[in-house]
């Protein structure tokens, strides 16, 4: 039996254009890398206004996507990147 983490296939799904966005609990970054298996890179975030609304690289077996989300409303979102 494998022992996938959870939501690789979801993940895989946004990748594949096969949803437009994966909507995950709002977590502490570190869980999030090690339940999602992403790696985040907290270095090149971006915000704004008071609902601190974000938008967070991250990557996904070497592929970009965007974790974004509003702390004031607590919603996490992974959405792919355009190119």
């Amino acid at each position: 039996m494998t022992n996938k983490l959870v939501g690789q296939v979801e993940l895989q799904e946004l990748i594949d254009k096969k949803r437009d966005k994966f909507q995950v609990p709002m977590m502490a970054l570190d869980k999030l890398e090690e339940t999602f298996g992403v790696e985040v890179h907290n270095e090149e975030y971006d915000s704004n206004g008071w609902q601190v609304d974000f938008w967070l690289p991250v990557t996904f077996n070497n592929i970009r996507l965007t974790l974004s989300g509003s702390l004031w409303y607590g919603n996490f979102c992974f959405i792919r990147e355009e190119n």
